[in-house]
């Protein structure tokens, strides 16, 4: 009975698990999990997904074990996400804005 959607933190699974929440109306938050080239799920999921699907957060001060994440990461975030879609940086932002600007104003 969710009708509302939101954003999925720090998503790590599937692109099968992005598209069903997808479906329900969220958007998939890629994060730091991008800084490590070993994940292999999320980097698929992100190249699978519409432009409308998905935005970029850090999770600061979490998620890079050993290290203190900040949200100066965004940017290398940002850097890997438009490579593995093929696109320019400012396209990325673009993209990322109209995705949080959709979810600010259809929040209640």
């Amino acid at each position: 009975g969710f009708t509302r959607g939101g954003i999925v933190h720090a998503f790590s699974g599937s692109v099968e698990e992005a598209r069903i929440l997808v479906k329900l109306g969220f958007k998939i938050g890629i994060g730091s999990l991008l800084l490590n080239p070993n994940a292999k799920k999320v980097r698929t999921a992100l190249q699978a997904l519409d432009d409308t699907d998905f935005v970029l957060e850090t999770d600061s001060p979490f998620m890079l074990g050993h290290e203190t994440n900040t949200p100066a990461n965004i940017r290398r975030i940002a850097e890997i996400a438009a490579e593995l879609r093929g696109i320019s940086l400012s396209q990325l932002a673009e993209i990322t804005e109209q995705n949080v600007d959709y979810l600010l104003h259809t929040s209640p």
